[in-house]
């Protein structure tokens, strides 16, 4: 199924103008050879990055033996996306089978004439999307990895950033107090990796424009999101004029495009 994919996004979505369809190649949940195989033949095909659904190793949690996957990325220089959460395979599989059972995702079984706590429990999570990924945040950074891989670049998907400021000053001050027993030594303040090594990206996200400074005017991305639903065309201008309208065009430039042509080497 991922090679089906990364086979229809190279021969078929991005043929037209590779200049300006800019796919990624998935990565599968099949074990670090597999991982570090398909980063390979992405980066000798064209791909500029790849797409990480779940740890290489397809373990629950990150571990040593996904350090030869983040070295690949770094010698190959393949910037790597996750979209919201990483899931292993054994959660990835349970999760499929639950969705089969109940005969399709929730949220499309979700009706306006469903219970009112089941709809509010539905909109409720989309709003909460973001609620897993700052345990994917602080996998990659107390476990040192972008200690020994420093050139790694992790890009969020679709996650928000008004919320990041909060969280990073939470795990400088959770690092500082629990470091001793907690056997962590990190070269840096937790933050630090934030800001030399991760960014995000938000389709609307007023709070997060407001606290850019606190974010890292160079770690956070637009996205239009197109064609979901949650997406703001055909009024994604008016959106960037009316959000970022009061921002330095410097900084402007680099959160609508700018940015993402850095991190992805457009």
């Amino acid at each position: 199924g991922v090679e089906a994919y990364n086979n229809f996004m190279w021969e078929e979505f991005c043929a037209p103008d590779r200049t300006r369809l800019i796919g990624l190649a998935q990565i599968g949940t099949t074990g670090i050879d597999d991982a570090v195989d398909t980063l390979l033949k992405a980066k000798a095909r064209g791909f500029k990055g790849v797409i990480l659904g779940g740890w290489p190793s397809a373990l629950d949690t990150i571990s040593d033996i996904d350090d030869a996957f983040w070295a690949a990325a770094c010698a190959e220089d393949m910037p790597i996306a996750i979209h919201i959460f990483m899931k292993g395979r054994a959660a990835r599989i349970a999760d499929r089978q639950a969705t089969t059972k109940a005969g399709g995702p929730a949220y499309y079984q979700t009706k306006n004439t469903a219970p009112t706590a089941t709809r509010a429990k539905a909109i409720g999570g989309l709003a909460n999307l973001f609620g897993t990924v700052p345990d994917t945040i602080s996998q990659y950074i107390f476990s040192g990895v972008f200690d020994r891989f420093p050139a790694l670049r992790v890009a969020l998907i679709e996650t928000g950033v008004g919320w990041i400021p909060h969280f990073l000053e939470s795990m400088d001050d959770r690092y500082w107090r629990n470091r001793g027993w907690g056997g962590i030594d990190l070269a840096n303040p937790p933050s630090y990796y934030w800001f030399s090594n991760m960014a995000a990206s938000y389709v609307s996200d007023p709070v997060g424009i407001r606290l850019r400074y606190d974010v890292g005017v160079d770690n956070m991305m637009w996205s239009s999101d197109y064609p979901h639903h949650v997406n703001d065309w055909p009024y994604s201008r008016k959106l960037i004029n009316l959000t970022l309208g009061g921002v330095a065009a410097e900084e402007r430039a680099k959160i609508i495009g700018g940015n993402a042509a850095r991190i992805f080497g457009l």
